[in-house]
């Protein structure tokens, strides 16, 4: 995660929000009025995203891919996968997923902003 959760962001319209890095409440209050902001509005980050892959899209999405191939020869094709197989296979490919994120610094880069206020 991008490391924004529990800091303090501003805004001058309550909807489009920056300075996630803030730590404190009077510190997003300084920075939106050095900012010169006619309207602010102070609200803390929360990060409520995780991705994650769906392992039964995945298998669905092959599935198809395979009739698309192999027509009626193909549709047994993936079937009756036990719950402890798809569960391996969930875990996997999003650790793998995950690992590639890292690596690659495409990580989860924005947050929802929550308990908004307006400044006066």
């Amino acid at each position: 995660m991008g490391n924004f959760e529990g800091k303090w962001c501003i805004s001058s319209n309550g909807e489009s929000f920056e300075g996630e890095g803030l730590d404190t409440k009077e510190e997003a209050i300084k920075e939106g009025k050095f900012c010169g902001y006619k309207e602010l509005y102070v609200g803390r980050c929360v990060e409520n995203f995780e991705p994650c892959i769906d392992v039964d899209d995945v298998i669905e999405r092959i599935q198809e891919n395979a009739y698309d191939v192999g027509g009626e020869y193909a549709e047994s094709y993936l079937e009756n996968i036990k719950d402890e197989e798809l569960k391996e296979l969930n875990e996997n490919l999003n650790y793998i997923f995950n690992k590639w994120a890292s690596k690659y610094n495409r990580e989860v880069n924005f947050y929802s902003v929550v308990n908004i206020e307006k400044i006066n």
